[in-house]
């Protein structure tokens, strides 16, 4: 893929976020790192708030035209085969032939929030909720991520509530062709891990503005989702970023080390599935297939349905490396070495990387990862300021000043 950026902040050391903000600048380039990761993985479709189990779009009861039916169809084909832009010229058809229709509306506008035009998301999911509010939690969680503040935290709340309540519905129900509860408790501990990472954003903007760290809610519900999710590195990871704030740095650091062990530990244990189909000299598709089904078994043994996002293992070096402990910073660069071998083309990563360098006093490591990054982002569509690299530039200066040098 081209050249992209994770974040609009650029700064290595800013508070981990994982959602886009509107207004914040944020603008979906952060998409092209979790492309990659859908590349690797079973689940090709990428826009998780509107693709249920099976990846297929969520049917929301709307009287559908064959036109439009077939407009859905073959956008979801061009998101298996991570044809992104044809997927959303697709939508956009499909809305324009039926913009009331909800099962479209929930669709495109998700696409569009997951691809960075988040003024165009804004107003088909508002569209999407205004013809039919009580069904449907996915689009209050997409839309949720895209509003600022305290309106983007209430439409969170409520697509958290709505998810209870289909989940408890789902427990009670003696249908038997129904959703897998397991599925739709899963869903809810992710959910929760979302409002409550919303609800520390917001006390975090709100202590910077003189007033205490109000952070009860947030705990509760992450412990919730600890509860719904406990062989998920998640909430592990949502909990230490908590501890962060509240000045609690090494119950933050082991919550860390717990998370990021758990997805480190089977990254380790996939490389060594055997792959019997491959001895037996089949043909690539049969043996990516065994390689698949491998994946999914020793995953489904380890309680995770995948590995974590590329963009959620960044967020584990970044607050890994603002623990400021030399464990810490060498597990930081474990992570994001690792990351580069799977996307090698985002410029935050080799920044991040360059920065985990200096602080490993690894100069010429550094410079390495340094230039790595100032080269893709003069590629980038909206390229960072050069500023962005001055912390990494003065720190390697100043090792090679003390290692003597020129």
């Amino acid at each position: 893929g081209a050249p992209g950026t994770l974040f609009a902040s650029r700064g290595a050391m800013a508070p981990p976020r994982t959602r886009g903000k509107k207004g914040d600048g944020d603008t979906g380039q952060r998409s092209n790192i979790k492309q990659e990761r859908r590349l690797k993985s079973k689940q090709t479709a990428s826009v998780d708030a509107t693709l249920a189990q099976g990846g297929e779009f969520i049917v929301s009861g709307a009287d559908q035209r064959p036109g439009v039916r077939m407009l859905l169809d073959e956008a979801q084909e061009q998101l298996e085969r991570m044809n992104i832009a044809s997927a959303v010229a697709k939508l956009a058809e499909a809305y324009k032939a039926a913009p009331n229709d909800v099962e479209v509306l929930d669709a495109y506008g998700a696409l569009l929030a997951e691809t960075g035009d988040l003024e165009g998301a804004e107003a088909v999911l508002r569209r999407a909720i205004e013809i039919m509010p009580q069904v449907g939690w996915e689009k209050y969680m997409c839309l949720g991520q895209i509003l600022p503040g305290t309106e983007g935290v209430a439409m969170v709340r409520q697509g958290v509530k709505m998810l209870f309540e289909e989940w408890q519905q789902n427990l009670r129900s003696k249908a038997i062709v129904k959703t897998d509860p397991k599925e739709l408790k899963a869903q809810l501990g992710r959910a929760l891990c979302c409002l409550g990472e919303m609800l520390l954003s917001e006390a975090h903007s709100q202590a910077a503005d003189g007033g205490g760290l109000e952070v009860e809610e947030c705990e509760s519900v992450l412990k919730k989702a600890a509860s719904l999710l406990p062989t998920s590195p998640e909430p592990l990871q949502a909990l230490a970023a908590l501890r962060f704030e509240q000045e609690r740095k090494e119950e933050a650091c082991e919550l860390l080390r717990k998370s990021v062990e758990m997805w480190l530990q089977l990254e380790d244990n996939k490389g060594e599935v055997d792959h019997p189909v491959a001895a037996h000299g089949k043909d690539g598709a049969e043996v990516l297939e065994a390689e698949e089904n491998n994946e999914d078994h020793w995953l489904e043994e380890n309680g995770m349905d995948e590995l974590p996002s590329l963009e959620f293992r960044f967020e584990a070096a970044k607050l890994l490396l603002e623990m400021e402990q030399p464990g810490e910073t060498e597990l930081a660069l474990e992570v994001l070495q690792r990351i580069v071998e799977e996307n090698d083309t985002v410029v935050d990563v080799w920044y991040l990387l360059a920065v985990a360098q200096v602080r490993s006093h690894n100069w010429e490591d550094a410079q390495e990862a340094l230039d790595e990054a100032q080269r893709l982002a003069q590629m980038t569509p909206d390229p960072p300021p050069a500023e962005m690299f001055d912390e990494v530039v003065q720190g390697i200066a100043e090792l090679k000043a003390e290692q003597g040098v020129e």
